[in-house]
């Protein structure tokens, strides 16, 4: 029979006790990273941690927050959608009880120590989250996000009431090249050169990638600059091209808001940034992660959709560059941008959710629907790299001007 200490806050646990049962690529179930989160008032979420013992022994973990969504993101935009919202503003608002942390990262917040948990351990969640959501008056209830064999492993949700949907994909790329040279030569031709044009914009003809120290600032050619994260200056200006990108993304769960870019600057060595730098100044910025032989592609500012750079497409290449250059096996990639993960080789890794309303005749039409509500992405197969013995010829695009200086 397992046991269950349930906590308000984060800071209520030790942090060496919270991690003892993490391994290096568990980034977003850390519990720094938990308490950034906690403390930035993302969604104004509250929380509830559990923490699951054997005897003495901790053998799970899990975090639950509770918080709104907007359904009107779903909404096709009309004049009816418009003046409901005027008349009434939270018509659309929605109180939902997650078991993950309100912001999407595409990591399950459920930690095992042993598979063999699993069953009881889900019992537990789905009990605790029935009363949770009762105690809060909330409806709905979802289990995020889940891999094919996470799904598979935590199967117990559907015993207890849950049933499974479609999440949206992640992206992962595996890295089994030497050098950016020998990836650049795996590549078809219609890719390849995609990317040379790119990079043909920032004078290189593979990136290169400079530290913060070896950055000239009078220097006029591009540059990609692998940096700490700043002071609090630093996080404002990321957060304000966060923004930019995020006014131009069509459909969100969520916004990270600017507290939380201010408590996430302040973890030196935890987080990097990859930016490219023109006179100086930084045109986009990516926030990357080492997690063991894996690279995580986190989030990304940038001020405009489209720039004489490319800067969004040269900092994907900068942080394949990145992990061929650190010995990574893998870069995760993140939920956004398929398209052009796919043509540089990243490959779509299905999620899942587990979903379920407390109240008997929702639940029944949300389960009745759920291929609708819940639609499976179905994105486009290429095929991105070349058939062995294909022949391959390098162009000669640019001159070294800016490669050299």
């Amino acid at each position: 029979m397992l046991t269950i200490r349930q906590y308000t806050s984060i800071h209520q646990i030790e942090p060496y006790h919270w991690d003892s049962i993490l391994d290096e690529k568990d980034v977003f179930h850390r519990h720094s990273f938990i308490a950034i989160v906690e403390d930035s008032r993302i969604e104004n979420a509250s929380f509830y941690y559990l923490l699951i013992y054997d005897n003495d022994k901790l053998v799970a973990t899990t975090v639950l927050s509770a918080f709104r969504v907007s359904l009107d993101l779903f909404i096709s935009k009309n004049s009816i959608v418009s003046g409901l919202k005027k008349l009434f503003p939270n018509l659309f608002a929605i109180k939902i009880l997650v078991c993950g942390l309100p912001a999407s990262f595409g990591q399950l917040n459920l930690k095992l120590k042993d598979k063999k948990y699993a069953s009881e351990v889900c019992s537990i969640i789905a009990d605790k989250m029935k009363s949770i959501g009762k105690k809060m008056s909330i409806s709905l209830m979802t289990v995020k996000e889940l891999k094919p064999e996470e799904l598979t492993l935590f199967h117990g949700f559907e015993r207890e009431g849950f049933f499974p949907a479609h999440s949206i994909p992640y992206m992962n790329m595996n890295i089994q090249f030497g050098s950016f040279a020998e990836y650049l030569s795996s590549l078809r031709h219609p890719y390849r050169r995609r990317i040379l044009l790119s990079l043909k914009n920032i004078g290189q003809t593979e990136p290169i990638i400079m530290g913060a120290s070896e950055y000239d600032p009078a220097s006029s050619c591009p540059a990609l600059v692998l940096a700490e994260p700043g002071d609090e200056n630093s996080a404002n200006e990321f957060y304000r091209k966060y923004m930019a990108v995020m006014k131009r993304t069509p459909t969100r769960l969520e916004t990270l808001n600017l507290d939380f870019f201010i408590n996430l600057f302040k973890q030196k060595g935890e987080y990097k940034l990859l930016n490219l730098v023109v006179r100086n100044e930084v045109i986009s910025s990516a926030i990357v992660i080492f997690a063991g032989d894996e690279l995580i592609f986190m989030l990304v500012a940038k001020e405009d959709n489209k720039d004489q750079y490319d800067s969004y497409f040269n900092l994907v290449y900068g942080i394949i560059a990145l992990a061929i250059q650190t010995g990574c096996k893998r870069i995760r990639m993140g939920q956004t941008a398929y398209w052009v993960k796919q043509c540089v080789g990243a490959s779509p890794e299905p999620e899942s959710i587990y979903f379920a309303s407390r109240r008997p005749f929702l639940h029944w039409i949300l389960k009745s629907l759920r291929h609708i509500i819940f639609p499976e992405m179905k994105l486009k197969s290429i095929n991105v790299f070349r058939k062995p013995g294909e022949m391959f010829k390098r162009p000669v695009i640019m001159d070294e001007q800016c490669h050299n200086a």
